[in-house]
């Protein structure tokens, strides 16, 4: 009758035991009999399961507390990468993902040198040193899509070190609107010189001062100066009666 009674408190401690191993942690041994030995067993395994309990429950909180947090990294309008100290990808937002027509399953995995063409994998150390030492920088490059197309980018990395990990945070904004403003800028102003210089009349620009800035080809001949000559000398001294 006492073998029996024991083997059933022992199969109560394993039952115990395979509940906890399936993450119920709140269930507690309570054996009767006189058994010193599983008595102090059973006590361990309850101690052990009442710490693994409230640990248990300070992870929930901190991670329900995370998760706003984390939605709004996922979900950003801007493109966040983490990279890990060997230029590995170890995290993309949505807004990454779409950019680059992957999925993030499929960026996890891949370097920062598949999706950065004008970057040099043998450039990767001296970048990470650069980074380590001033902490933070912005950067223009290109990006490869998944299809092989490519756009412009500026990014902003951060260097970061966690529980002696090291990684970076990336946050990537598309530039491709404002390299294109900047060109239809540059084409306006081509087009305006063009313009000043055959109109066939003097016409120059000054700065407050009164120094030439800019001014046309008949402006050097009405003066008798070079180009070079005039820029820069003030316009007052040519134009006293």
């Amino acid at each position: 009758m006492e073998q029996r009674s024991k083997k059933d408190r022992i199969n109560e401690l394993i039952d115990a035991v395979r509940k906890a191993t399936g993450g119920n942690y709140s269930i507690r041994i309570g054996l009767s009999g006189k058994d010193d030995d599983l008595e102090s067993l059973a006590d361990a395994i309850n101690t052990l399961l009442n710490n693994i309990d409230k640990k248990t429950e300070k992870a929930l909180k901190m991670d329900h507390a995370l998760r706003p947090a984390q939605f709004c990294i996922d979900n950003t309008p801007i493109g966040i990468f983490r990279i890990g100290s060997d230029g590995r990808i170890l995290y993309a937002n949505d807004a990454a993902c779409r950019s680059l027509g992957y999925t993030r399953e499929e960026l996890c995995g891949m370097f920062v040198f598949d999706i950065d063409p004008v970057f040099p994998r043998e450039k990767w150390a001296e970048h990470r040193t650069s980074l380590r030492a001033k902490g933070s920088k912005t950067i223009q490059t290109v990006h490869r899509r998944k299809n092989g197309t490519t756009f412009p980018v500026e990014f902003t990395i951060q260097y970061l070190q966690f529980q002696r990990e090291e990684f970076s945070y990336s946050f990537v904004s598309d530039i491709s609107e404002l390299r294109q403003s900047e060109q239809n800028l540059k084409e306006l102003v081509e087009k305006y010189r063009t313009i000043l210089e055959n109109i066939g009349t003097s016409y120059f620009e000054v700065d407050l001062k009164g120094n030439f800035t800019f001014f046309n080809d008949v402006v050097p001949r009405d003066f008798g100066y070079t180009r070079e000559e005039l820029m820069g000398m003030n316009y007052r001294v040519y134009t006293r009666p």
